[in-house]
């Protein structure tokens, strides 16, 4: 899977569309991995960017380990796996992620 990450509502309408290094992941994970990189809990711009596509990289990394040979995966967001669901900012009206 290339990490184009598509947000569908209940009638599986499109929301939006991002790279998964664009996702919106929560501060929290943000702040834990710019500490275990750099020892800044207090990330610049630099260091937050790289943390944040480094999160998004190894969420793709586990998607495409669990997921071999698939072009895509789609979850609801109640099967949506941990290692996701602790890490990324969801809106309220997302129902089904597609990943591809």
């Amino acid at each position: 899977m290339k990490g184009i990450v598509t947000f569908l509502d209940k009638d599986r309408i499109k929301i939006d569309e991002r790279s998964i290094i664009e996702l919106d992941f929560k501060e929290e994970c943000i702040i834990e991995e710019s500490i275990k990189l750099f020892r800044d809990s207090d990330p610049c711009i630099i260091h937050r960017t790289f943390c944040a596509n480094k999160i998004g990289m190894d969420i793709l990394d586990e998607v495409n380990r669990q997921y071999q040979g698939q072009k895509e995966v789609c979850f609801t967001v109640d099967e949506l796996p941990d290692y996701m669901l602790d890490k990324i900012d969801l809106h309220s009206t997302v129902e089904y992620i597609i990943i591809r």
